[in-house]
């Protein structure tokens, strides 16, 4: 299915207005347009399309949180499709897995792909492609202006070299010739076209079009082999923004080495398999997702752009992919390795308490995943806790003290081994919910009142939801549990005294519960 030409001015126009209404919404990473998907199928309707850091069934949002299902524009309606991708970050992550040396070494010829940099300020990103100055006929490479400098000090005339970090003269292949900044950081009314870098090569570098370690089937850059794009943002999901090609070559004046009637340039739509090379996440093919696309939140230092083109989860890695040269190709299943997302919960808690919680986010999984969900109480938690989670964050703005971070390592220290010896095997487990669980249980939670993470009246309303469901589980093992959180009258009571908490943001009652 294709975007055809009746169908833009509408969906632009969509898309623009709908753009005013969530640039404030939290979850809201980009939006953009193409064709519903129906249970994976490509279906013929035209809609906007709206990425969410994390998508969630409707049950599990927050009322004040739902996108709206349509927009109207012309006449029209126009419906909203939601996918998921993180949010996006120009900057590089603050962890990172080893560089495979085979991808960040030594290329002489210099192949598409590997990593360059700038040594001087400590950047780097991918190498493009090779192409033409059309000022002066000169060779150079095409990359990011991030990856030679821009943003860190960078300027005309430094030292670019490959391997990136290199200050030995050998392995300098040319000097920074221009690149074009990107401009408005933190101001979402400044649209950016593209970030690009251009390093004029040395004459006796030697060339090659081939692809670094013969990935692509060793494929060139060819009118067989086209390039759509040059990479421009990934995020922790390894969801990636690309800009069109045709775009950065005219704002830096040049054109691709040997193709002087630009038959490889090449056009992407909606749902074609594009792949890359790059030098975190090597060889990736995945399908596009969107068109059109503006970035609505973005990570770290902030610069907006638009219509850009996004890629689907597992295409590229945070860091120095970006630059890398994107072609149509591929069978769109092959995904790279990328940074994992932290759950906001713990990430929140860690930070509060400096307890490494996070470190258990496999553990934390499996209690959601194989223990809550079992169970229409657990269910009703989890999408309560999910509705809360940026109230939860607020409230842990305010630093902790010492005394309150010790009643929290305490607790920690307490129970966090016997947690996890429960849920190596909860089924047959042999452990009681006993009565000082329930009284750790409630000293915690006046605790949490103390020290003012919790209102007044939240805590009322917790100590009393303790005394009608909590408190009768003593005794307790995980099968009696599951069948006590079963109960349609304990489900009631559970729904009930959370929504009597009215500084909750509450949801309805889910029909999985």
């Amino acid at each position: 299915m294709k975007l055809e030409a009746q169908h833009l001015p509408g969906l632009r126009q969509a898309k623009s207005g709908l753009l005013d209404d969530l640039r404030a919404h939290p979850d809201v990473t980009t939006v953009g347009y193409g064709f519903r998907r129906r249970r994976g199928e490509i279906t013929d309707e035209p809609v906007v399309i709206v990425s969410v850091a994390k998508k969630r069934p409707q049950g599990y949002v927050s009322t004040r949180r739902l996108l709206p299902a349509t927009v109207h524009t012309e006449g029209r309606a126009y419906g909203i499709d939601v996918i998921q991708a993180a949010r996006f970050t120009f900057d590089d992550p603050a962890a990172q897995a080893a560089d495979d040396p085979t991808i960040s070494g030594r290329f002489r010829p210099m192949l598409q792909g590997c990593r360059l940099g700038n040594p001087s300020v400590g950047s780097s990103g991918t190498f493009c492609c090779l192409v033409i100055d059309k000022t002066d006929g000169k060779l150079c490479a095409l990359t990011t202006g991030r990856a030679v400098g821009f943003g860190k000090g960078g300027g005309v005339g430094d030292s670019i070299a490959q391997p990136y970090g290199s200050k030995d003269p050998a392995d300098q292949i040319g000097t920074l010739k221009r690149f074009i900044p990107m401009v408005g950081p933190d101001n979402p009314d400044v649209l950016n076209r593209v970030d690009a870098g251009l390093v004029e090569l040395k004459p006796d570098l030697g060339i090659s079009t081939r692809i670094a370690l013969g990935l692509m089937g060793d494929k060139p850059i060819s009118a067989q082999h086209q390039i759509v794009g040059m990479l421009l943002a990934t995020s922790s999901d390894g969801s990636a923004l690309y800009m069109r090609i045709e775009r950065v070559l005219a704002d830096l004046n040049v054109k691709l080495l040997n193709c002087p009637n630009e038959d490889a340039i090449g056009f992407s739509d909606f749902n074609d398999n594009v792949e890359k090379v790059s030098s975190f996440s090597k060889y990736t093919s995945r399908p596009i997702v969107a068109m059109g696309v503006t970035p609505v939140r973005v990570d770290g230092t902030r610069y907006y752009f638009d219509d850009l083109v996004q890629v689907d989860l597992g295409f590229a890695s945070p860091g120095p992919d970006h630059g890398a040269a994107v072609l149509l190709g591929g069978n769109g299943n092959v995904g790279g390795p990328y940074l994992p997302a932290q759950c906001q919960l713990l990430s929140t808690v860690q930070g509060l308490y400096d307890l490494p919680v996070t470190q258990d986010q496999a553990l934390v999984d499996k209690a959601r995943d194989g223990f809550l969900t079992s169970s229409k109480v657990g269910r009703l938690l989890i999408r309560a806790t999910y509705a809360n989670l940026d109230l939860i964050t607020e409230r842990a703005k305010r630093a902790a003290g010492s005394s309150e971070k010790s009643g929290a390592g305490q607790y920690y220290t307490l129970y966090h081994d016997l947690f996890t010896r429960i849920m190596a095997d909860p089924e047959h487990s042999t452990e009681k919910i006993q009565q000082k669980y329930l009284n750790d249980t409630l000293m915690a939670l006046n605790g949490l009142g103390q020290f003012q993470r919790l209102l007044p009246a939240e805590v009322t309303g917790f100590r009393a939801l303790y005394a009608s469901v909590l408190s009768k589980t003593v005794g307790m093992g995980y099968n009696e549990l599951l069948a006590y959180m079963n109960d349609p009258a304990v489900y009631d009571k559970v729904y009930t005294g959370l929504k009597n908490i009215t500084t909750l943001d509450m949801i309805a009652p889910g029909l999985g519960d």
